[in-house]
């Protein structure tokens, strides 16, 4: 995704990425589910993810059961986050 362009969480709000994060959101599926196997997160982990975003990845590695910190420095991509939780 490009920067600066809007994106709709699934909360059905609109967000525009920022340059000065460099967010770019991941959104396919099948890249998604790539990195979930090569992951192969179990419950016995501990799991810092960096830059969640929209949750993507967020959703899958917390139903792991693995425990999950995640670190966002977009107050409003944290706020969204945290409703996840």
């Amino acid at each position: 995704m490009a920067r600066g362009k809007n994106v709709t969480l699934s909360t059905g709000t609109s967000h525009r990425a920022r340059k000065r994060f460099g967010q770019n959101f991941l959104h396919e599926q099948s890249i998604i589910d790539r990195i979930i196997q090569s992951v192969t997160p179990v419950k016995t982990d501990h799991l810092v993810e960096i830059g969640p975003g929209k949750g993507a990845l967020t959703r899958q590695l917390a139903a792991s059961g693995a425990k999950l910190d995640c670190i966002e420095l977009d107050r409003d991509l944290n706020f969204f986050l945290k409703r996840l939780a």
